[in-house]
């Protein structure tokens, strides 16, 4: 099917097709986008053309299983000729074949058309929808030259750019859907309504947010004025002939008249218009979803009282869109829709519309399927770069370039800022704004922190030394921009050295004076009993007169008053500077007093908010002085170190062979059998269909290729029994590792302990034993876990930490669990204790972050060795580099074989080439500590609960879940089908909500809608109530999380947390209104 450019104004929208070899090619040519398929809006493709030798024409099924397939590695692009069968048929079977793209070459001569679906074939229906890759019409003349260059038997490679295809001007996207209120008129109102029903989530959350403007629009046609009073145009039309639709049945006895569609149309024109005028323009996806489901023609409920009745529930005036609409009998023009039909008229850029439906996306025409994903990706297109919604740079929809080398750009190593910005477009290179501080520069060498407040992050890129408690900086406040080397100090300011006054004659030359140089300055001492004046470089006399020592010490009294009130004054305004951006709302919330002379005096701790905290855990806010390792590997091609040997440039250190074992003094303890670590590590890991790399969580395991679901992932893994870590909860002596021989002071720890509530503190003293041991596989896992300050766990949380959750019971219960760490390490690592293992734990920090890690990691599983059974606590260290998700998509099987244990991955879902696989750590045990490492939600985790008045409580893991419960409606038992835009996250909370109602029944017994909704109000009024509870908004926590890149990980933790529990809230609210819109109607 054609759609020409000839007759009428409908513009062919294009793309570009490059030609990149053979090089003697090279030129560009425009393609005409199929109205099919899903155009990569945005994006571009590099291929290599492949012509098929039979069949060229494409109207059949190419034979074999993917036929088509280039020399080289690149994607197929297939060249098929025009005619004999529809476009798409075409694409269709290229598609089937294992084409990526489809060119279709044209066999006239004339002017890109473009190719459109078949409006109405029952041959077509099976296949249309299922297209999934781009498609275009080239000219005849370029089709020709691809196919010469082939027959010579090259590679022919072509670039397919649609970068430039949708226009990007601005941060706001203007689009337009033109639609039908009709459900009987075939494939292309199903469409349609299936597109507004999966596209309301997004639409809706774009709207919201200001990232776009939404108008819909409906077509009309007229009457001729010779047939106004015939029964077709009274039946058809309104307002005496002006605005017409065709009959739904197509039969004017029977069933609905056009005229019914138009006054549908009508008032969900004015549905929005009102609703914008409100504020409330996203009502409009709400009222059509709606209408569709409760006022369908299909069951004969299409009418104007239906329709009232939906605009009620959404709290719409009815009294102003009836006013909007007009009168509908007058022989008069109906603004409204004379509107409409002036619009329907093409301009500019834009051609007619002509047919439904039909979106214009930035006064562009989109062309391709109409379905959620590709819609969505070609308005993210029409956003100018750096200005995209955080929903355009989801990973479905693009590839944030900036996880890898950071896309080429600028990067503070020290500060973790970064000049790289993520866009739907591609990386942009930009210097930021970070703290209500400017960075200036090129953004891919260079960026240098300018303005007020520069020298608060990584003292403005300046040099700074400290030595015998004493601070000099580079860096001055006073100053805009540049370093510059304080007094006593030469250099450029990135390198400064001390100057020698003395030697250099710069200062104390008086006579008799004696000159000593110190770390930036000097000391001068006059003989006898004078006095040195450093500014006159002069001694005088003590028992000069009184008037003279008066009036010298008033001069200096006059100099020093005003240095300093000029000092009081500069901070004055720095500090008014600095509140009048981002300060004045980050300092209701975090402690920012200290920093604002942190570069001045460096001297004072910063101290706690709350000052009731015991001196012991004074020492968790500086730094962590752990011996563990703390070096952080960062990608796979990071250094490994050890305390003998410097970093090697090495793929991921868990996967190479371990050093030969060095011998340990007699002193220190023996690993059992060095031999077997050395050959178990070598041997411990076969992994088929994967790779080991670093994602946004770390470091991780991910998919080398697609994985069926429930099928062998084929990842096995095979670790050494003396290379796990196991607690038995049931028996005091049951664990492992080998490599703590018996007898050995640690047993006097474990067998002290109750294996059922103190497995975490066994776990922990054997990590730490197992760490100690050199040239083995422990010592490269201590490398590959956060140390203490990157971890997030809120063992390691600062009193200020705790006060920043704003949930007194969770900052209680890790008050309570820090104490219950700090008291076992004073028992059994206290100077006075007489046991040879104090190198475990010599300072609290380091067994507290063991602690956190045992908690975090360990995974419950039933043992079985020969006869014996148990339930264990087991650490392992290759399952910890699979992630941890409460929504997994693999799990394990596990084996003893060989004293090995062998550790196979299956896939529980369909898993694409390059997702990460992940697992779920908790399988049902119970742990309060379980906060942000990993989530928030877990059956077992008390703190993810929101407690009602009565009974009534709603788990966070709930609304997470797929539901498929008795007691509703039948079309709900699916829960896809009830907020109709496929988010499951709403649909999920939608019946766990319900569940938490009065009148809900598992039977078949229909919820009571009266007292439905007053539950439904009372329990709405208490998520009010504590949401107001809280000091800050989720909005404003947001706020503070982008405000502070250089925070502690746990700072950042408890703020997150406090987050995502109003988000959590605000979702129940959002879930109940839901609930009373799509059950209790």
């Amino acid at each position: 099917m054609l759609v020409c450019s000839v007759e009428s104004r409908f513009v062919v929208e294009k793309s570009s097709v490059s030609i990149v070899s053979p090089y003697d090619l090279r030129s560009k040519h425009d393609a005409a986008i199929g109205n099919f398929g899903v155009p990569d809006y945005g994006g571009s493709m590099v291929g290599a053309v492949v012509y098929p030798q039979k069949g060229s024409v494409g109207c059949s099924p190419f034979d074999g299983d993917k036929p088509f397939k280039s020399k080289s590695s690149r994607p197929t692009i297939l060249l098929l000729d025009r005619g004999e069968c529809y476009f798409a048929l075409k694409v269709w079977n290229g598609q089937q074949a294992g084409a990526a793209a489809v060119l279709v070459a044209d066999s006239i001569d004339e002017p890109l058309i473009t190719m459109d679906s078949p409006e109405e074939s029952s041959d077509a229906d099976g296949y249309i929808e299922k297209i999934g890759i781009p498609s275009a019409l080239i000219d005849r003349s370029f089709g020709e030259t691809l196919k010469s260059a082939l027959k010579k038997g090259g590679d022919v490679v072509i670039k397919l750019d649609w970068t430039e295809s949708m226009p990007h001007p601005d941060q706001r996207v203007e689009y337009e859907l033109w639609t039908n209120s009709n459900d009987e008129c075939g494939i292309r109102c199903d469409e349609q309504m299936n597109f507004i029903k999966n596209f309301k989530g997004h639409a809706q959350i774009l709207e919201k947010g200001g990232y776009t403007q939404f108008t819909p629009h409906y077509i009309t046609w007229y009457c001729p004025q010779a047939f106004i009073l015939s029964n077709q145009c009274k039946s058809q039309c309104i307002n005496h002939g002006r605005y017409c639709a065709p009959d739904p049945e197509q039969d004017f006895g029977e069933g609905y008249q056009g005229k019914d569609v138009v006054f549908e149309n009508l008032r969900q024109l004015c549905v929005h218009r009102v609703a914008n005028e409100s504020g409330r323009s996203w009502v409009w996806w709400d009222y059509v979803t709606d209408f569709d489901i409760r006022c369908s023609m299909k069951q004969k409920k299409y009418s104007k009282k239906c329709a009232e009745g939906v605009m009620k529930s959404l709290n719409l005036p009815i009294e102003k869109i009836d006013k909007c609409m007009g009168d509908t009998e007058a022989d008069t023009e109906n603004e409204v829709l004379k509107t409409e039909q002036e619009l329907q008229v093409g301009r500019g850029s834009r051609g007619d519309v002509t047919i439904l439906p039909t979106l214009v996306i930035n006064d562009v025409q989109f062309r391709g399927k109409l379905e959620r994903a590709a819609v969505l990706k070609a308005i993210c297109a029409g956003f100018k770069e750096t200005t995209d919604p955080p929903i355009c740079l989801s990973g479905d929809l693009e590839t944030n370039e900036c996880l890898e080398r950071n896309g080429g750009c600028w990067k503070d190593p020290k500060s973790n800022i970064t000049a790289c910005k993520d866009t739907f477009r591609g990386r942009v290179c930009q210097c930021p704004l970070v703290n209500g501080i400017h960075y200036a520069g090129d953004g891919y060498i260079s960026c240098q922190g300018v303005g007020p407040g520069r020298c608060m992050i990584n003292n403005g890129g300046c040099w700074s030394e400290t030595k015998d408690g004493n601070t000099f900086s580079a860096c001055l406040e006073s100053d805009l921009e540049g370093c510059k080397c304080p007094y006593g100090f030469e250099g450029d300011g990135h390198k400064c050295q001390d100057v020698d006054e003395c030697k250099k004659g710069l200062a104390c030359q008086c006579d008799g004076c004696s000159c000593k140089n110190k770390w930036g300055g000097f000391d001068c001492k006059c003989k006898g009993d004078k006095l040195y004046i450093m500014e006159h470089d002069m001694c005088i006399e003590r028992n000069s007169s009184k008037f003279g020592r008066f009036l010298t010490f008033v001069v200096l009294a006059i100099a020093v008053g005003a240095g300093v009130a000029g000092y009081v004054f500069y901070k004055y305004r720095l500090r008014s500077y600095m509140d009048s951006e981002i300060m004045a709302i980050m300092s209701q919330y975090m402690p920012l007093d200290s920093q604002q002379n942190q570069v001045v005096h460096h001297q004072e701790d910063e101290p706690l908010r709350q000052s009731s905290s015991s001196q012991l855990w004074k020492n968790l806010q500086q730094q962590p002085k752990c011996n563990t390792r703390n070096r952080q590997i960062r990608s796979p091609k990071a250094a490994l170190a050890t305390d003998e040997e410097t970093s090697a440039d090495l793929s991921f250190p868990l996967l190479q062979p371990s050093s030969l074992p060095q011998h340990t003094p007699a002193s220190k303890l023996e690993l059992a059998d060095p031999d077997f670590y050395k050959i178990g590590y070598v041997r411990s890991m076969r992994a088929y269909g994967i790779e080991f790399r670093e994602g946004p969580d770390g470091f991780g395991v991910y998919a080398s290729r697609d994985v069926e679901p429930l099928r062998r992932a084929r990842v096995i893994m095979e670790i050494p029994l003396e290379l796990m870590l196991t607690i038995s909860q049931k028996l005091p002596w049951m664990f492992f590792p080998d490599i703590i021989p018996l007898g050995h002071p640690i047993f006097d720890i474990i067998n002290s302990t109750n294996p059922e509530t103190d497995w975490d503190l066994r776990l922990a003293c054997l990590l730490l034993q197992a760490f100690d041991c050199k040239d083995n596989f422990w010592q490269l896992y201590g490398d590959f876990l956060p140390s203490a300050d990157e971890c997030s766990s809120l063992l390691l949380a600062t009193e200020e930490d705790l006060f920043e959750l704003q949930d007194q019971n969770l900052a209680s219960t890790m008050r309570e669990q820090q104490k219950r760490a700090l008291e076992f390490w004073e028992k059994n690592w206290h100077s006075a204790v007489p046991l040879k293992i104090k190198r475990l734990a010599q300072e609290p920090e380091r067994f507290i972050w063991a602690l956190s890690m045992a908690q975090s990691r360990c995974i419950n599983k039933q043992i079985r060795i020969g006869a014996l059974v148990q339930d264990a606590n087991m650490l392992v260290p290759y399952a910890d580099m699979l992630n941890h998700s409460f929504q997994p998509n693999c799990f394990f099987h596990w084996r003893f074989k060989d004293r090995m244990l062998e550790v196979m991955i299956n896939a529980g879902q369909r898993i694409r080439k390059g997702d990460e696989m992940t697992v779920n750590y908790m399988v049902g045990q119970k742990n309060n500590f379980f906060m942000q490492t990993y989530g928030f939600s877990s059956p077992v985790n008390p703190w993810d609960v929101i407690h009602f008045s009565g009974s009534t409580q709603i788990h966070l893991n709930s609304f997470l879940s797929v539901f498929n419960i008795s007691g509703l409606p039948e079309e709900y038992y699916h829960n896809s089908k009830l907020s109709n835009d496929g988010d499951s996250f709403v649909d999920g909370a939608v019946i766990a909500a319900a569940r938490t109602l009065p009148t809900w029944s598992d039977g078949d017994i229909p919820p009571v809608p009266s007292m439905e909704r007053k539950a439904v109000k009372e329990l709405q009024e208490e998520c009010q109530q504590m949401l107001a509870e809280f000091p800050t908004t989720a909005g404003q926590d947001q706020q503070i999380l982008e405000a502070m890149p250089e925070a502690r990980r746990t700072l950042e933790a408890a703020v997150k947390y406090r987050l995502h529990r109003k988000l959590f809230i605000e979702k129940i609210i959002q879930a109940l209104d839901i609930y009373q819109e799509r059950i209790l109607f």
